[in-house]
């Protein structure tokens, strides 16, 4: 639901650009097949260009812009917090203002298509009530009608309705008029033109570019009857008369759709100057702004060449290390398994299970890399460890993709959420909602794996193993029961666009993350190894100290008994240096995060004045 509002808003805003430099600079020029094909362009690019991400390695300012509103947008659009939404089985529940909005602009598409198709069926009706005529004038692919229940000539598609009573010179001038429209094929443009109206509705400059379309494709069939050799004075005398005559169906193209004043200025004006038409060169601009608007920033890499290069900056952290810390634990007694129930809120780390790789050293981290290139190449957007935004492929109808068991080469490799065995909930399948899923992948591509298709949670796919998958062993998982709680309701924390803020000090910079407890006894884990600060005009990258209270920067334990309130955990970096502006929170696995001005999240201590 919120993609498909953020898109219809891209569309609009889209529309309206192009058309009101059209307005500016093309409206009153000569060019009409010009003018003509400028208009049909901006239908076309403007609903186009919201659907195409390209990939840049660091977002242009438009850019940042435009994620921050769809973040903004995605985050209004649901009821409860999306840290919360990314770690449950459960789908997320749209807030009341989509569901009304989706209601009343649902209501006013039904309505323009109503109305539409009456004027089409009335025109079917009007053409079967008309007898044919025959006419050297007119090609075989068209066909002429008479009728004497209109008083205007009309046409539509391949038919040409004259009334009763033409004859001679008005009757060549008129039907020469409609089959112009016939051969130029302007039902066609109007088709398109009437689709763009009714779906943007709401939109002004949806129906004045319908207006103008209309004008161009007369100025057109106006050109064309002045240059079959018509006289341009009986002509104009015509169009005078007809001005008075009753409009035909809003579907056709009428001899008097379009104001008689404008055109008679059109044919009695001089031809623009050839120069004027390198006006239309105001779309390359416009174009290159949507598509930067539009773009995707992301970093596409080699897999191995990133995690070597992770690997000489971390040395512990690399997946040989992990993987050889892992084979050391397992002749440890197990640790105690966490409680069913109760999954872990936002920062989750996903859990491996005792079942040995198939192939190969492929620790956790590297699996975690594959799945984040193959979810960045299918257009999905992370929001969190193993959880995705947008529409994966057409088989997908969820907004909020979950990864459940990950196989590799039609093995188990791993599971990411401990519930993910669970079955779909009723509404899991529908649009809108969350939906878990266990991805498939291959050897194979640029980067050495590629996906070989998503399976639903209780569908078909691979069998999953017997054996359940055993908690990692290690200490038992500690009670954090010394969680400072901020003095924050529910909705106010909803309202905040970002879940966190900043306070400065002389000698360090505190991260401060809030995290919603919506279980009586919930699991919280926090990284800190890979999180870091990063200046977005340098590059420079502040890593994280500590999280303050507990000395390291990895934590994982449960609080008990503190649902419903807003708690906070304090992240430790260095001090900023003092020209940072625009900043970015984010850990090493993330492709893409929004970018933030500094004095948007920062909160300065309080003073203690005596």
């Amino acid at each position: 639901m919120a993609a498909a509002i953020i898109y219809i808003i891209k569309w609009a805003v889209a529309l309206t650009l192009f058309h009101s430099l059209y307005g500016l600079f093309m409206r009153r020029e000569t060019f009409h097949a010009l003018n003509r094909a400028v208009l049909i362009f901006i239908l076309v690019a403007s609903a186009a260009l919201p659907l195409c991400h390209i990939e840049t390695s660091r977002p242009s300012p438009i850019a940042e812009a435009t994620a921050s509103a769809e973040t903004f947008i995605i985050e209004q659009a649901y009821d409860e917090p999306a840290t919360t939404a990314a770690t449950t089985t459960q789908p997320p529940r749209l807030a009341l203002w989509p569901r009304l909005l989706a209601m009343a602009y649902a209501a006013g598409v039904a309505v323009g298509w109503l109305a539409y198709m009456r004027s089409l069926a009335s025109l079917w009706m009007l053409m079967a009530r008309s007898r044919r005529i025959r006419t050297a004038a007119a090609p075989r692919s068209a066909s002429v009608l008479v009728s004497g229940r209109i008083t205007v000539a009309c046409s539509w598609m391949r038919w040409v309705i004259l009334p009763e009573g033409l004859e001679g010179r008005q009757l060549r001038s008129v039907l020469t008029h409609e089959l112009s429209h016939v051969r130029l094929g302007h039902s066609w443009d109007m088709l398109l033109c009437e689709f763009t109206a009714r779906m943007l509705w709401f939109l002004p400059s949806a129906w004045l570019l319908r207006k103008d379309l209309r004008d161009v494709h007369e100025y057109q069939a106006d050109s064309h009857v002045l240059a079959s050799g018509i006289d341009s004075d009986s002509y104009l005398r015509l169009l005078i008369a007809a001005a008075a005559g009753s409009s035909a169906s809003p579907a056709a193209n009428a001899f008097n759709h379009s104001p008689i004043k404008k055109r008679l200025y059109m044919m009695c004006r001089k031809p623009s100057a050839k120069a004027a038409a390198l006006k239309a060169a105001y779309l390359l601009p416009i174009v290159g702004m949507a598509v930067a608007a539009f773009a995707r920033p992301t970093i596409v890499a080699d897999i191995g060449q990133r995690l070597a290069t992770e690997e000489a900056e971390a040395p512990l952290l690399s997946p040989k290390a992990l993987n050889e810390a892992v084979a050391g634990a397992t002749a440890q007694p197990p640790a105690e398994a966490a409680e069913p129930g109760t999954p872990a809120v936002d920062e989750p780390q996903p859990e491996p299970v005792a079942e040995p790789a198939p192939t190969e050293d492929f620790s956790t981290d590297r699996a975690i890399h594959v799945v984040d290139s193959i979810a960045q190449g299918l257009g999905m957007s992370k929001i969190g460890s193993g959880t995705y935004l947008r529409r994966a492929e057409g088989s997908i109808h969820a907004d909020t993709i979950r990864i459940g068991e990950i196989y590799l080469d039609g093995s188990f490799l791993l599971r990411f959420n401990k519930n993910a065995a669970a079955k779909p909930t009723r509404r899991s399948g529908g649009q809108g909602n969350a939906q878990t899923f266990n991805v498939h992948i291959k050897r194979g591509g640029p980067t050495g794996y590629t996906c070989a298709g998503f399976s639903p949670v209780g569908g078909d796919g691979p069998a999953k193993p017997a054996d359940k998958p055993q908690a990692a062993p290690g200490k038992p998982v500690r009670e954090l029961d010394d969680t400072e709680i901020v003095p924050l309701t529910l909705s106010e924390y909803r309202r905040m666009h970002h879940k966190y803020w900043i306070e400065t000090y002389p000698d360090e910079t505190h991260l401060v993350m809030l995290k919603y407890v919506d279980r009586d006894r919930q699991l919280f884990r926090l990284d800190g190894v890979t999180r870091y600060i990063e200046d977005r005009k340098t590059g420079d990258r502040y890593m994280c100290r500590g999280i303050k209270g507990y000395g390291k920067t990895q934590l994982e334990g449960y609080i008990t008994g503190r649902k419903g309130s807003i708690v906070k955990f304090t992240l430790i970096f260095p001090p900023l240096d003092k020209h940072v502006e625009t900043i970015a929170v984010r850990k090493k696995d993330e492709r893409s995060v929004t970018p933030v001005r500094l004095d948007d999240v920062i909160r300065r201590p309080a003073k203690i004045i005596r």
